[in-house]
Parts: C-alpha cells; structure tokens; sequence
C-alpha cells in the first residue's frame, strides 16, 4: 500500500457492478472492499437506476423528455471519502446495449480528490472500454485489478512527490455565466434552501450548468459549493458528461426517483439557474462563498510540493519575521529630540559560525523520510516487522526544527545553527541507513525471484518456461510490493491460460487402434505445447487468450476427426464398415487416409502405414461383381482365421449390394451364405462381435428388401417371405418395406396359419384363425389401399355378425329373419297373422360388440298400430290374446278383457271412447280383429284422428287446402298403458330399453318430429273454432310427475322453428340406418331394470303388472310432437295412475339383449374364411403383370 505525506496508507480500491454478457443476471462481487463501494452498488444501482430499469420507470418518461444514454461521469461524496466512477448502458446478449446500467467506481483514500477526478477516471474508462469489448468474466476481472494496480503505482508516486492540483471552485464561484454578483449561483443555492426545507430528509435533485469545460472538474467544484451549504457529512452525488450542458446534483440519500434524471434532458429538468428562488440571507451566502475561496486560497498552486508537515503557528512565525526585521536593520523609531543626540555608536559585527541553512536541513529531512517510508512499504511487502527507529529520528528531527523560534540573540542565532547543521548530519545519516537497507531488500527481493523462477508450479513445459522468462524480468528495484503484484497478477493468469488449453485439447483416446496410437499421442502432446506456449504469450501481456483457445479447440477438433476416420478405417477392415457406408467405397476411406497425412507429421505417418496396406487389399473385393466369386469368398473363410473371416464378411457385404438373389434358388443359396458370414461374424471377440453381426444383418436386410422391390407380384416374393426368417429379419425391420410389399406379406402370413388351423375342431379352429386374421387386420391398417381388403375381414371377425337372430329377440317368438347386414348390425324380423298386413322391425345394434358377453339391438323406430297388433296375435291359448283362434275359447273373454283394459282402463271395446286429443288407433269392428288404425268414418272432420265432437259436424279441423291422412297400420302406436306395452315386448321375445340404452341410440337421431310452426298453424285454425268445442291436439298429453299443468287451449308454444313435414304423429316407416324419431314423435316409455324384464317368465298382462309393481323404475323420454317438453333427453317420473291408462303422445319402442352363447362357430368360422379367401395379394404399383 502506497504512503502519503503523514506516512497513513493509500488505500485503493476498484470495483464493477451492474449488468454485462458475461453474468446471467448481474456482475458478481468484484472489489467491493470497502464500505463506501458496497452502499454505493446498493444505491446507485440495485435500488436505484437498476431497479428504474427493471420497472421500465423511463418508458414513462414523455419521449420528448428522455435521453438515449447515460451521463458517464459519478462523483459521490460521502463523509469525506469520494467515489468516482463511469457509468455506461450494459451490453448484454449479441453486444445489444440495454437499459440496464453497468458501473465501473473506485475510491482512493488519503489523496486528495482533485487527484481522484484527474487520474481515476480515465483509468475507470478503460474498465468500462474492455468491458464493452468481451462477454468473458474472466477479462472483466482481470480488468479491473489491472485497474486497481494502476492506481496504486500512481498514487505510490504521487504520494511520495507530494503533488496534488489546485482546485476549480474559484472558477466556478465567479464564472460569468453563472451571471453578474453570482445570480445565477445564489439561485441555486436559494432552491437548495427552499428544497431542503420542503424535502423532510429525503434525497433533493439539482440540475445545474456545467460551466467549467472538464466535466469531472465542474462536478467536483458544484459539490464543494453544495457541501458548504448543508450539515457535515451528507452525501452529494453528483452525474455529468461531456455530452451535457449541465450537471444533475442529489444532495442526501438518493432514491431511484431521484436518479430518474440520468435520462431526462432539460425540456425534463430545467436548470435550477433559470428559478427565481434566492436564499433567505444573500449577504450570508455571499460570505460563505468568499470563506470557500479563502480557505481555497491557502491551498498550494498546481504543480507546487507540499512540505513535510511543520506547521508553526501563525503568530509564532509572524513574531519571528518581526524580530528579524528588526535584527536586520529595518526602521527604528527616533526619538522626537534626536537633534539633541550625538551621533549612533557603530555596533560591533556578529561572526555566527557557518553551516546549512534551514532550508537545506527541511529538503535533507524530507529525504530522508521518503527514503524511510520506501523502506517501510518495502517491509510492508516482503512482509517484515518495519524498524521505527529511523523514523523516530526523522520525527524528532522534525520536532527540534519546529521548535525552533525566531531570535535576534546572535548566540542563539549561533546556536541555532549549530543544531541544525547537527539535524542535518543526522539525517544524511537517515539516509545512508535507509540505502544499506533497501538494498539489502532488494538482495532478498532478487533472491526470491530467483527462486521463484527456478520453481515454477505448471504442468507443460511451454508454461514452465513463460513463467521463468516473465519472473527473471522483473526488476527488484522496482521494491517488494510492485514484485509481489506482478507475480499476484501473472501466476493466476498463466494457470488459467493453461487450464484452458489442456480442457480444449483433452482429445479421448478410447478405441483408437494400437498401430495408431503412439504417433497420435505425441502429435497430440506437441500441439498441446505449442498452443499453450501461445496462450502463455498472450496472458503474459495482458492479452485476451481466446484466440489461442479458439484456435486450440478448432485444432482438437481436426485431430479429433482423424482419429474418428482412423478408427473407422481400422474398424472397416477388420469387417465391420459404419452402416451408412457403401461396402464398395473405398475412395472416402482413401480420403480420411490423405487428411491424416496432410498433417505431415512423420510419426503420425508411420502410424498409419499398417492401415493403407490392409486398405489396399480390401479394394480387389470392394471391386468385385462376380456373384460366384464373391460366393466362394465367403465360404472358403469359414474355417480361417480372423483376416479370412473377415474378408468373408466384406464379400457378403459386397455380394448383398448387388443385384442378387435373381430367383428361388438364389434365395435358397442366400441363407446359407447368411449363416456362414453370421458365423464368422460371432467367431471375434465380445468386443467385436455385436457390431460385426449387425452389419451382416443390415446386408441381409437391405439385399433382401432389394429382392423384394424388384419383385412385380406378390407370387414372385413368396420365396423370400419363406426365408426372412431363416435371415434374421425381425418384424421391426419390417416398416422399411414398402406399403404393397407389408401386405403381400401379411396375406401370406395368413394363409400360413390358414393352413395350420387344418385338421382342429370347429371351435379351435375359430379362434386359431380369428387372431391370425386380427393380427392381419391389425398390420395392414396402415398401409394405403390396404383398407378395403380389410375391412371384410375385419367385419367377418365379428363374433356377434355370426348371430343366430332366430334364437334371439322376435325370432324365437316365431318372427321371420328377413335380413341380417353384413356385419349383423342390423337385423329385420317380419311377420303376417290374420287381418294384419306383414309388419316389419328392424333393429340396430348398439356399439360394436366387440369381445363383450352381451349386446342390446334397438329398434330404429317407434312400435307402430300394426307391430303391436301383430306381435300380440297368434299367441298360445294362455296368453289369452285373440289372434289365431277365430272365436275366444272357454275361458279366454276374461284374458281378452284384460288385454284391453291393459290398453285402456277406462275404454273398453263398445263403449264410448274417452281418449282426448290425438288417437291412432281403435277397436277392430270385427269379431276376428283385435286393435286397427282409427277409422276415418269415426270423425271425418279430424280423419279418424280425433273423438266425435257434436259441436265440429259439418267443420274441419284442418285450413282450408290443408289436410293429414288418417291413421295407417304404420302410425305410432300411443295410449298405450305401461303394462300393455310390457306385455305386447314380451311377447315378442323383447323389452322395452333402459335410459341408457335410449341415450346411446340418441347419438345416431334419425329424422325427428316435434311441435313446429306447422303444428302452431293447426293450432291457429282450432283457436277460430274454440266456441264449436273442438278436441284439441293438446289434450291427454304427458305431463312429468308433480309437475304444473296447462289447459289445452293454452299449450300453444312451439318447440322448435325447424319444420318437420308432420303437424301430429308421424308414420314410423323410414328408410334409413339411423334410430328415427328416437327424439319426438311419441315420447317412450323406458324401464331400469333390464335384466328383470328378461327374467320374466309369464309374458301376460298379470306378469306385467307384477313386474311393474309402483312404476318407481318406469321413466318417459324423447319428447313428443304433441306435448311441450324441451328437454326430450332427460327421463322423467311417471305418475302411476295415469301410466295405467296411456297418453296421447307416449309409444314405446322395442329391444332385446344376445348373449355371446348364441354365436354360432360354424357360421363364424364359415365367414371368416371366405372373408380371407377373397383377400388376394398385391401387385408392384404401376405394374400390370399378366395373370396365368
């Protein structure tokens, strides 16, 4: 540590903070040795323009208002320390300049600022130059200590000549653009004054001119002024720049508000010259300024040395020139008679003994203790005890000088000089001392370089004699502590230069082959040598050694890449090439050799010498087209040795390129060359083994992939599908095929296990076949126009197409099965009995089926007049329905009886019909018929749809040139009770659905029919004729149990605004492989308990009732034409009396369940094959081959 004039320690300490491309998010702590920098970085930057820049505080800012850049000048003073620095916007990723800041400060103690200002900030801009100049925080740092030496040389010097420079406050104080009598300063200083009384202890911004042309000068000098202006101690920062007219002061704490002006330009911030503010007591600021310059005014010139400190009272040294000026002849005051005196008596001269004088002894003392305190920082930085003796002799010499007073004594005078001329041989003595000593020192010092150079801690050799050469160049005169800071400098930047060479080229010698490998080691040690030795030169010098680096790596990566090409040399020729290497394509292996070589290393060359034979011998086979030749290559090294082997298997590489197998005995020839090369394949070492087998796996694979694209049928690659596992192809290898050639193959699989299924029993050969035809349709599913082929077979594979539909459903109730889809999703029973025209139900399977043990068919439409009276026709004489028997039978009239009050509680056959609202259906008028559609004749104005209304004789129900058809066998049929209903499902071997099952069917709607505009125009019409008392379709309809009711004449809303073609209840006769009117229409009745209607044994209107029980599981669903509901999806609770009776809109709809056991095998096994026996195989596309 450099020493100032009271011989304290110049502290030096440097620092960067903020943001830079070397750190992710901000610079780490670097040199942040003192107090003043760590509140500086926390003020300055994290909570201040950092954290402005964070918060995008100057987006804010008006962009007429803000600046581009930051000033590039700080200056913050602090107690009486004063950090200076630079301040710049970061560079962050790519070299972008960002808003983020990025700080280079020092603070150097115990020199004056002015000192501070001239010789830290150009040194701090340099920092800030090579920063900007790399993302390495390596370099950052090394920048800043470089930095910090330099000031510390500096001001080791500095301190030692005593030199400081004069200040600029005077200059400042009566500059003439501050204005005539310091206007414009008192302004100033009058906000100042007015802001500090408003401000309650927080940070005061003031922008003021600049007026002196050094930035640094002028910020220094307004903090002076500021300084005398508030209480000891609180901070003034000051930020300017040779771009700015002015400077921006904040006097207190700063605030990231405050700092808000590094980037606000004076359309922002005005000048605080330009308010009208003066302080409260001019005269006083007046005075205080004046004081400033006197105290300035004591201050030596620029330029001027600054003597030891002797400091003698004003008064005493006054004294002295007094008495002196006496002693010397000056005027003496004469008496007022002096006429009356003789004249003076001559005084006797004074000899006083000659000797230095007191200047001569002040320069020998301020020798000396420079000499001393050279000595002592030398001890400092050998780390020796200081002797203080010698500086007590020049402190006391000092003492007795200072004690010195003016005299006119001539003995005094003498003696006087006598003790001074002693104090000035003492201190040539000082002298003398000193010089034994520091040379002394510099002996030690020289033999520690020495040392140190002889001893060197480095790995290379390039490095030991860097770090030899850089230490024997150090000059011990230049003392311990410059010595101590080269060797502190350069030990850590040679290592790491170092370091960094051997990480960039620590090349891996792992399967390199052993004929290669001396050569490549030492070309690799020699070059690692010589990149180190430059590494070392650029370090040495301060330089950047990422060029040496970069050219390291870039290097190690071409050596890297010839001993890759070597190794791929080597492992080629002993049989093994890289899998996407032609096997006949020596001229790459020629090139690797040529790049090696063009290393002309002579050791590397011999290395090589043993691959360029092998290489040569290899190209005869390599150049080989002789499928016989070749052939026999490979059989005759079966029993050789490793050479013989392996030339076997570069054969077999060979041979597999080549247009071969022509035909079946070639393939058959193929297999057993395969095996002969797999054998030499698994003949090497572990090692060797798994890579060698594989390349002969990839020839086989790719010859006979080749054999197959050249095929143009399926017929002509059957030999080679025989064979493909004899070769080892596996199945994933199998995806490289093309798309044709995937499905010949799988067809051919399939007729394999075909044939192996021959001779099982029906029920194995089933299944047998069932998954090798799956795995078929699994297989081809991907490959294009494969999906037609499969999809038979898929169809056919469907356990539940094999139903047997006469055992389920209206087939075992003795309905005929008309027709089964092709996959029996859809079946159709019809059935003709007495009076009633055949009727037709078709039903659709819910879902696929798949491998479940039961499926449910649902009917895709509503049980229509004629289905219910053909499904309770015909019966045995038990079920008590008529049909087949002409007459009822004894006993039977009360069954009959009760089939109908199941229809109709209250309506019983020649009674008067109380149904209200809409009708379809009525009691046949013959003896031989049971139910029919409702007679036309019954009501002609509403066309049999509606009960006789006296009022409506000789009135249509319909507008005029508008009509409905009356009611047909096809017409829903609707009141119906729930046991009718049950009863008429039972008898045809079916059941009513479950809400469930209604739901799923609802995904696939067919045509639906609810109240639509057509309906309201019925309604319409019927409102004209209300006084006639007409049947309004709304009557009898269903209402949700408990729910609120509307009087017909006001249930007029519509449901939907779509019209359907249908005014009240549609046919239930429409095309179509969808489930119509599973919404509207008539709503249905739908049961929970599935498995209990199927489990019931007495299908009559009793066992019905029984089953029924409460109606708690009975539900309505699907919304009507006639009723209102808008939610049709939701079941709804049924009320029990009603349900007993009917209503006007509720139908039902049929299901029945299959259970898996009813699957016939012979059947399946019947469709299965014929599915596979249509599946033919693939032609080459764009081939058209003739067919024999």
């Amino acid at each position: 540590m450099p020493a100032d004039s009271t011989g304290q320690g110049v502290g030096v300490h440097v620092t960067v903070f903020g943001k830079h491309a070397g750190w992710p998010g901000s610079i780490e702590d670097i040199g942040l040795t003192c107090e003043p920098l760590t509140r500086a970085k926390r003020s300055l930057y994290l909570l201040g323009l950092g954290s402005n820049a964070d918060s995008g505080a100057w987006d804010k800012v008006a962009p007429d208002e803000r600046m581009a850049s930051y000033p590039s000048i700080v200056l913050w003073k602090l107690g009486t320390s004063l950090v200076v620095g630079r301040l710049a916007s970061a560079r962050v990723g790519g070299g972008r300049a960002d808003a983020q800041p990025m700080f280079a400060c020092a603070l150097v103690e115990r020199m004056p600022h002015a000192w501070s200002v001239d010789t830290a900030l150009p040194v701090l801009q340099s920092v800030e130059s090579k920063a900007a100049q790399t993302s390495s925080p390596e370099l950052v740092r090394l920048s800043v200590g470089e930095a910090r030496r330099q000031l510390e040389d500096k001001a080791l010097i500095d301190a030692a000549r005593h030199e400081q420079s004069a200040s600029n406050l005077g200059e400042l104080i009566d500059h003439a653009d501050l204005g005539p009598s310091r206007a414009g300063l008192l302004r100033v200083l009058g906000q100042l004054e007015k802001s500090r009384q408003a401000s309650e202890g927080k940070g005061i911004n003031l922008r003021v001119p600049r007026v002196l042309a050094d930035p640094g000068r002028a910020a220094l000098a307004w903090i002076e002024v500021v300084a005398g202006e508030v209480p000891a101690g609180t901070p003034i920062l000051a930020l300017a720049g040779p771009d700015r007219a002015w400077i921006d002061l904040v006097v207190g704490e700063p605030r990231a508000t405050n700092l808000l002006c590094a980037r606000m330009n004076e359309k922002g911030i005005p000048p605080a010259t330009q308010n009208t503010s003066m302080p409260s007591d001019p005269g006083a600021a007046n005075r205080r300024l004046d004081m400033l310059l006197r105290e300035q005014g004591d201050a030596p010139a620029p330029a001027a040395r600054r003597r030891v400190p002797m400091a003698v009272p004003v008064g005493i040294i006054a004294l002295m020139l007094f008495g002196w000026w006496l002693f010397s002849g000056g005027p003496t005051p004469q008496p007022a008679d002096q006429s009356a005196k003789g004249p003076e008596p001559t005084r006797e001269a004074v000899h006083e003994p000659a000797g230095p004088g007191e200047g001569a002894v002040r320069a020998a003392i301020e020798q000396a203790q420079e000499a001393v305190e050279r000595l002592r920082a030398d001890a400092a930085g050998e780390g020796r005890a200081f002797d203080e003796s010698l500086a007590d002799r020049v402190r006391q010499a000092i003492t007795r000088v200072e004690k010195q007073a003016a005299t006119q004594n001539p003995s005094e005078r003498a003696a006087q000089r006598r003790e001074l001329a002693e104090l000035h041989a003492a201190m040539e003595g000082v002298q003398s001392v000193a010089r034994e000593k520091a040379d002394e020192s510099r002996q030690r010092l020289a033999s520690m370089l020495d040392e140190r150079a002889r001893t060197p801690a480095f790995a290379s050799e390039a490095m030991r004699r860097r770090w030899t050469r850089e230490v024997r160049a150090i000059d011990p005169a230049a003392g311990w502590s410059a010595a101590r800071a080269r060797l502190d400098a350069l030990e850590p930047v040679l290592a790491n230069a170092e370091k960094s060479i051997q990480g960039a080229t620590r090349i891996p010698m792992e399967g390199v082959p052993a004929s290669v490998r001396p050569g490549m080691e030492t070309l690799i040690a020699r070059g690692t040598e010589e990149w180190i030795g430059r590494a070392g030169d650029a370090a040495a010098s301060g330089a950047s050694i990422e060029p040496s680096v970069s050219g390291a790596r870039t290097w190690a990566a071409q050596v890297e890449t010839i001993l890759a090409q070597a190794q791929r040399i080597d492992t080629g020729l002993n049989g093994a090439f890289a899998p996407d290497e032609p096997v006949n394509d020596t001229v790459s292996m020629i090139a690797a050799l040529r790049e090696i070589q063009a290393l002309n290393d002579p050791a590397a060359g011999e290395a090589l010498r043993p691959l360029v034979q092998q290489l040569n011998d290899y190209v005869a086979i390599g150049e080989l087209s002789n499928t016989g030749e070749l052939a026999a290559i490979v059989r005759s090294g079966v029993n050789g040795g490793d050479p013989d082997k392996s030339r076997a298997i570069q054969a077999w590489l060979r041979l597999t390129s080549l247009a071969w197998p022509r035909d079946g005995a070639d393939v058959r020839e193929m297999i057993a060359l395969h095996d002969l090369a797999t054998n030499a394949a698994n003949s090497f070492s572990p090692k060797r083994r798994p890579m060698l087998a594989s390349r002969v796996n990839r020839a086989t694979l790719h010859c006979a992939t080749s054999f197959l694209n050249r095929c143009r049928t399926g017929r002509e690659q059957t030999p080679m599908f025989e064979a493909m596992g004899r070769l080892g192809i596996e199945p994933s290898d199998e995806q490289s095929l093309p798309g044709w050639t995937r499905f010949n193959l799988e067809r051919w699989r399939l007729g394999e296990a075909q044939q192996k299924c021959e001779g099982l029993d029906p029920v194995a050969r089933v299944e047998a076949l069932t998954n090798a035809a799956n795995a078929f349709v699994e297989k081809i599913a991907e490959i294009e126009g494969a999906q037609t082929a499969g999809r038979g077979v898929r169809d056919a594979l469907d356990p539940w197409a094999s139903l047997d539909f006469e055992a389920v459903g209206p087939g075992k109730a003795g309905w005929r099965v008309e027709h089964v889809s092709r996959d029996a999703a859809e079946v159709t029973y019809a059935r003709a009995t007495g009076r009633v025209p055949e009727q037709r139900v078709t039903f659709r399977r819910l879902g696929r089926g798949g491998e479940a043990n039961k499926v449910s068919y649902l009917a895709t439409a509503e049980t229509s007049v004629g289905v219910f009276a053909a499904g309770v026709a015909g019966v045995a004489r038990s079920a008590g329905v008529r049909g087949q028997m002409p007459e009822p039978g004894p006993g039977e009239a009360e069954s009959i009886q009760r089939l109908e009050a199941a229809l109709s509680a209250s309506f019983a056959r020649g009674g008067v019909d109380p149904r209200r609202g809409v009708r379809s259906w009525d009691w046949g008028r013959r003896h031989d018929e049971f139910i029919v559609p409702a007679y036309p004749d019954s009501d002609p104005p509403s066309q049999g749809w509606m009960r006789h209304r006296p009022g409506m004789e000789g009135r249509s129900y319909f507008p005029q040139g508008a009509t409905i058809a009356p009611p047909t066998w096809d017409s829903p049929m609707q009141y119906v009770s729930a046991t009718a209903a049950l009863t008429c499902a039972r008898l045809m071997g079916c059941r009513l659905p479950t809400p469930d099952e209604w739901t799923a069917a609802s995904g696939n709607p067919g045509p639906t029919n609810l109240r639509d505009p057509a309906w309201g125009v019925l309604m319409a019409h019927l409102d004209t004729l209300a006084g006639y008392q007409p049947e309004w379709p709304t009557a009898g309809i269903f209402v949700e149990k408990d729910a609120p009711r509307l009087l017909p004449t006001d249930d007029v809303h519509l449901v939907t605004e779509v019209v359907d073609g249908w005014a009240w209840l549609a046919t239930t006769r429409v095309e179509g492989d969808r489930y119509a009117h599973i919404v509207g229409n008539v709503a249905e009745f739908v049961h929970e308990d599935a498995p209990g209607m199927e489990a019931m044994t007495d299908p009559t209107p009793e066992g019905a009732e029984a089953f029924l029980g409460n109606l708690e599981r009975l539900r309505v669903i699907g919304g009507s034409a006639l009723g209102g509901a808008t939610t049709p999806g939701r079941p709804l609770a049924v009320d029990p009396a009603e349900a007993m009776e009917g209503f006007a809109d509720v139908g039902f709809r049929l299901a029945f369940s299959a259970e898996r056991s009813r699957v016939s095998a012979s059947r399946a096994l019947q469709r299965i094959e014929e599915a596979v026996g249509a599946v033919e195989m693939m032609d080459r596309p764009g081939d058209t081959p003739a067919r024999e």
